[in-house]
């Protein structure tokens, strides 16, 4: 059993290749969440496979809404931070527990610290879900300079049906394998450098069904052909304007979506469009 978790694994599967000569008649499951076609050709090569049996399930999330949106240049700094943080302070100040549980995937440890300070100046004493102590606060942090203790607590908060912490700001070191059945809402800052990262990003809500959303904010250096690692397929997806749905399931080698309900809660682009049938 194996995952495919990007480009940077790709040597360690051709050594399993070599050793799947060697047990060439042994039985193999091969399991990975995003592949393409093309992906799956590629490794099943450098894995030897001889005439594999493949078993592939549509990677629609029909229970998530899909909505991309700008925000501003770089170069304005601060002023691109508030832009970000302070609709999401003043919805939790207002809702508090009730604040959908959110996954916050931020550029940078810079912008993770501001948005954090951010939202202690804007709470205050409403941080908290009853005493003053770290496991009570409703926001928390997690990038892999945290203390893990720390670390360990907003995990364990996550994995909770009804966990006090509602919003986390994040780097990708909160990352694969988490297994959070509340959240109902991701937001990324910037956009991943790949579908396959976003698509993996996007699948840690609405993990029991529930209507979740998918927020994606990008500008014009986010998705600059010099960013490292950013492909054409991730920069066209942002400034696509075909439904989103359609543009992910295709990518992954599917002709339809699951997606069967009003097109106003497909996506950004089929809420305010009328492109027929999907």
């Amino acid at each position: 059993m194996v995952s495919e978790w990007g480009e940077e694994f790709r040597p360690a599967f051709q050594k399993l290749g070599e050793l799947m000569c060697i047990l060439e008649k042994a039985l193999h499951l091969i399991l990975t969440a995003t592949a393409t076609p093309k992906s799956i050709a590629s490794l099943s090569k450098q894995l030897n496979l001889k005439n594999p049996l493949v078993i592939s399930e549509n990677v629609d999330r029909p229970k998530i809404f899909i909505d991309i949106r700008t925000r501003l240049p770089n170069f304005h700094k601060f002023d691109k931070f508030d832009d970000l943080i302070q609709p999401v302070a003043t919805e939790l100040l207002e809702k508090g527990v009730h604040f959908p549980v959110t996954i916050m995937y931020v550029e940078s440890l810079e912008a993770l610290s501001y948005f954090y300070q951010f939202l202690s100046y804007k709470l205050k004493g409403a941080s908290y879900d009853g005493e003053e102590i770290p496991q009570n606060r409703i926001y928390a942090q997690y990038h892999k300079d945290y203390a893990e203790s720390m670390k360990k607590i907003t995990i364990q908060e996550l994995t909770k049906e009804t966990p006090k912490v509602r919003l986390v700001l994040a780097t990708v070191a909160l990352g694969m394998g988490l297994n959070a059945p509340s959240v109902s809402r991701i937001i990324h800052c910037r956009p991943p450098t790949t579908l396959e990262k976003y698509l993996q990003e996007i699948g840690r809500a609405g993990r029991v069904g529930q209507p979740s959303v998918a927020i994606l904010y990008y500008n014009k250096n986010y998705i600059a052909k010099n960013r490292i690692g950013m492909t054409e397929e991730m920069r066209k997806f942002c400034e696509s304007e075909t439904c989103y749905r359609i543009i992910l399931v295709n990518y992954f080698g599917f002709e339809s979506v699951v997606f069967s309900g009003p097109k106003e809660h497909c996506c950004s682009i089929c809420g305010r469009k009328d492109y027929g049938d999907i």
